[in-house]
């Protein structure tokens, strides 16, 4: 990916604190990828997984958003019953690839790697 050689000039060089910046922007840059892992199968899916990627993809709009405005907001449980509801229903779903649950996992995993899966069914 001619990406990755945008990120170089933000690969630690001398100092230990750019590790973290170089590390964000990977992390970014996966989350990215993943995106458009989900969303390129996405019109193939079934309605019920289609919805639920689109409201996974409207949260993860909103906290971008509120990134870019300078918000650093933690993301909350909403965004993460949406994103195991679009794990959910995609791997449910016939049309879908393994490449899009992973990618779908992965989006759940990189932002947030230690949280514990949110109930969906109230639980």
């Amino acid at each position: 990916m001619d990406r990755v050689a945008l990120l170089l000039y933000r690969q630690p060089r001398f100092e230990p604190r750019p590790q973290h910046e170089f590390a964000d922007a990977l992390e970014d840059l996966r989350l990215g990828v993943n995106m458009i892992e989900a969303q390129s199968i996405a019109p193939t899916m079934s309605a019920s997984a289609q919805d639920a990627l689109a409201a996974m993809f409207a949260s993860l709009a909103a906290h971008f958003r509120g990134l870019g405005r300078g918000r650093v907001a933690p993301l909350g449980d909403d965004l993460l019953e949406k994103i195991d509801s679009a794990i959910g229903e995609a791997t449910a779903c016939t049309a879908t690839t393994h490449a899009c649950v992973a990618a779908i996992v992965g989006m759940r995993h990189n932002p947030l790697p230690r949280r514990a899966a949110v109930s969906t069914d109230g639980q």
